[in-house]
């Protein structure tokens, strides 16, 4: 995807291409719940870490758009000229090193906090049942056979 669409942009260019992808879908795709949530968990004073295999040039945009204190996402790789390559900075953050991520940053952590994570796909499910509190939110059908058998809260954000 990085070859054909956006390699070799500047980190400009993909500034204002993340800034504007994140603006249509956080109109049109975020679910009213997830805003809420994370509203909730700020007014709380909640350290909100958000985990995701996408690309941390936009994932952080999410996060900065939201209100969310960190990202955890799938590195990207640029050049001297500070143009986007067609790499992966580590590995994707999907899965078995999503979950090597997490831990990566808990350990950093003086003291391990209180974890509550939410997702609606199985390849989340090794996070879910880590977590203090495992929330599959609108699953995918993997998912939500997974949460009913290993009794993981399931929620509809609408």
């Amino acid at each position: 995807m990085l070859a054909l669409f956006v390699a070799g942009a500047s980190r400009d260019q993909i500034k204002a291409w993340s800034e504007a992808f994140v603006e249509r879908w956080l109109t049109v795709q975020v679910r009213p719940g997830a805003v809420e949530a994370i509203e909730r968990h700020r007014e709380a004073g909640d350290r909100i870490v958000m985990a995701t295999a996408s690309f941390d040039f936009y994932a952080k945009e999410f996060s900065r758009r939201l209100g969310i204190h960190e990202t955890i996402a799938t590195g990207s790789v640029w050049d001297r000229s500070e143009r986007l390559c067609a790499d992966v900075d580590g590995e994707n953050c999907y899965g078995p090193a999503k979950v090597e991520a997490v831990d990566s940053y808990l350990a950093r952590l003086p003291s391990r906090p209180k974890v509550i994570f939410y997702s609606d796909h199985h390849s989340d499910f090794e996070l879910l049942k880590m977590a203090d509190e495992g929330i599959a939110v609108n699953p995918n059908a993997k998912l939500h056979k997974l949460a009913l058998e290993h009794g993981i809260q399931i929620a509809d954000w609408g």
